[in-house]
């Protein structure tokens, strides 16, 4: 690839699926690393969401695209309302894609692209073309959709009924400033939805009423959260200074275990699996630092391994039975689970 991949790697069918800053999507041999087929889109295209044997995702300019994940022909497109920056990604569940645009919020149908409903806001959800928010994609659970709301320098967040859009509650982080601003993805448990900010404060918000059950304050902007093994992980600092990991309690906050983490992984956000959490991070000061993929116990929190991957990594990391998938600049580095677990 001659360009940097943008977006976390997507995993279906024996192939891993990615996107790169130049616009074109890639299916790639699982196994090989090999191009099975590439679908050039001159524009930048947020991270994919699989579902049905289709690839949906967002352009810069607004189009929501659905290409045939086996073949990389476009099966439909519609065109959406956006101020020119990169919305959020969409989400798909139970054959209807959530996405966000310029303007309100919508849910199309997956087989063809036909609007299910729409649902606006008091003030534009605006996106310019400096504010890329290619990880801040909605979440949909128990037929509720979770996402961000209104100005794009702004903590508003709000519940909708998945079914018709009709909003459940709406909360905010604080004043609508960009450093209360949301900008990630969101993590849901039985009781809780948490959101992250640019400030350094993660917010619970009760998930039935949207009131505010506590907060977690931290030294630099938070990744998307992660839920996993009764924990919250997160990751924080500034994108020039090491960065932590944090592994909390999900009902109180309160702090089972952080680890500092030379460089930064404000790109990449946490991933668990079989009792490891992976970070990715950018190098650190110095040749002795390069930039790695990271694992660490889920209970404790001890590094159990570290493997340099040659370039910053850019995007979330994937995983699956046998292997990490990192995007490391225009590589997409494959590390078997076993340099980690043994």
């Amino acid at each position: 690839m001659n360009d940097d991949i943008a977006s976390p790697p997507v995993l279906g069918d024996d192939r891993v699926y990615v996107a790169v800053s130049e616009g074109d999507v890639l299916a790639l041999d699982a196994n090989s690393g090999e191009v099975d087929w590439q679908r050039p889109w001159n524009e930048f295209m947020a991270t994919p969401v699989m579902s049905d044997g289709r690839l949906v995702s967002r352009t810069r300019w607004g189009d929501l695209v659905c290409l045939d994940a086996a073949t990389g022909a476009v099966e439909w497109k519609r065109s959406m309302p956006s101020a020119g920056g990169t919305l959020p990604p969409p989400v798909v569940e139970d054959g209807t894609v959530y996405t966000v645009t310029s303007e309100d919020s919508r849910a199309v149908s997956l087989e063809d692209g036909e609007i299910r409903w729409q649902q606006s806001f008091s003030e534009a959800q605006s996106a310019d073309a400096s504010d890329i928010v290619a990880n801040g994609r909605p979440l949909v659970s128990d037929g509720v959709l979770y996402q961000k709301t209104g100005p794009t320098d702004g903590g508003e967040f709000s519940a909708l009924d998945a079914t018709s859009g009709e909003v459940l509650w709406t909360a905010t982080t604080d004043t609508q400033e960009a450093r209360y601003s949301i900008r990630y993805s969101p993590a849901v448990d039985s009781s809780h939805v948490f959101v992250g900010t640019e400030g350094g404060t993660l917010h619970a918000f009760d998930r039935d009423t949207g009131d505010e059950a506590f907060t977690i304050e931290v030294d630099g902007p938070t990744t998307s959260p992660t839920i996993a093994d009764g924990r919250l992980f997160f990751g924080s600092g500034p994108t020039a200074a090491p960065s932590t990991l944090y592994a909390v309690n999900p009902a109180d906050g309160s702090e089972h275990w952080s680890r500092s983490v030379y460089g930064t992984q404000w790109y990449a956000n946490p991933t668990v699996s079989d009792g490891t959490v992976y970070i990715g991070h950018w190098a650190g000061d110095g040749p002795d630092k390069p930039p790695r993929v990271v694992g660490f116990d889920v209970a404790s929190g001890a590094e159990i391994g570290a493997i340099p991957v040659g370039a910053n990594v850019t995007a979330k990391l994937t995983v699956d039975d046998e292997h990490v998938y990192a995007p490391a600049g225009n590589r997409l580095a494959a590390i078997n689970v076993t340099a980690f677990r043994g």
